[in-house]
This record gives structure tokens, C-alpha cells and sequence, in this order.
């Protein structure tokens, strides 16, 4: 199967939602992180040589491996990539709040990764940013950026709408 740049976001929305469960299991069951992390990698390393049968994973698209393997200023580009798309997130994210945020963080790097498939692109972009809402507002209950008005208000009626007070 060949996700292209779609892979970026369903890969990060994954490893995000495994931390998650660590976290819970470390809170929950009061196992040390680290026995939960070592655990969590043996499941996923048992996962990995089931699914793949010993052999690894290629990435053939010339697009990412140029950005995996060509440099500027002896970092690979990829790097510079991440990097602006971080800075862009974090300058916006006390303006328009984390729902906006995240969701035009998630949606440019898709499109930076030649994903042009807006409609698909969009609802991704929504519900990464509305499960990372919920799994932080709701699961380990850290307050997010709301935004200034009018993007104030979107925050709080999803807020409301999760019973987030």
C-alpha cells in the first residue's frame, strides 16, 4: 500500500495516540514510564516482525528520500521543514487557539507533502486536531490555548461540547 505523504500525518496521529496509552497505563496502573515505554516497544517490534516477516520497509518515493537524504547547512531538508512548520504552529497557536492550529499544522504538512487532495486533507486535518483536543483536554487534562476573539469561541463550544469547563 502506498500512502504517499498522507503517511505523515496517520504516523504521527498513531505514535501520538500509543504515547497516550502510556501515559495512561503509567497513571493508571502506577508502572514506571519506562517499563511502560520498554513494553510498548517490545509490542511494537512484535508487531513490526509479524506484519513485515523480517524484512523492512523502503521508502521509494524519490520525493521523501531527497528530503531524507539532500542537505542545506549539513541538516537534511526534512529537518528545515519541520522546523518552519513547527515555528509557523507555535507563533499562531496563541492567536487562533489550538483546535485552528492544529488542524492548518496538520493540513500544511500535508500539502507540503504534495498531498493535493484537499476534502480528505481537511477532514484528516479536523479530526487530528479534534482527537488531540479531547485526548488532552479530556483524557490527561491539560489546558490548551484557546485563542483570542473571534477564534475564542470555537474553543469554548468545543469546550462545552466535550464538557471541558
Amino acid at each position: 500500500m502506498r500512502l504517499g505523504w498522507l503517511a505523515l500525518p496517520i504516523t504521527l496521529a498513531a505514535t501520538a495516540l500509543v504515547g497516550a496509552g502510556n501515559g495512561l497505563v503509567h497513571v493508571w496502573f502506577r508502572i514506571p514510564s519506562f517499563m511502560v515505554t520498554l513494553g510498548t516497544w517490545f509490542i511494537g517490534l512484535g508487531i513490526a516482525a509479524v506484519v513485515l516477516g523480517g524484512g523492512t520497509v523502503r521508502i521509494l518515493d524519490p520525493q521523501i528520500r531527497g528530503l531524507a537524504l539532500a542537505r542545506f547547512v549539513d541538516l537534511p531538508w526534512l529537518v528545515w521543514v519541520a522546523v518552519a512548520a513547527t515555528v509557523g504552529y507555535l507563533l499562531i497557536l496563541p492567536i487562533i487557539g489550538f483546535f485552528l492550529a492544529t488542524i492548518v499544522f496538520a493540513f500544511a504538512l500535508m500539502y507540503l507533502g504534495h498531498y493535493r487532495h484537499l476534502v480528505p486533507a481537511t477532514l484528516l486535518s479536523v479530526a487530528v486536531a479534534f482527537a488531540f483536543m479531547f485526548m488532552f483536554m479530556r483524557v490527561v487534562y491539560v489546558a490548551l490555548p484557546v485563542g483570542i476573539a473571534p477564534f475564542d469561541r470555537l474553543s469554548y463550544a468545543l469546550m462545552a461540547a466535550m464538557g471541558v469547563h
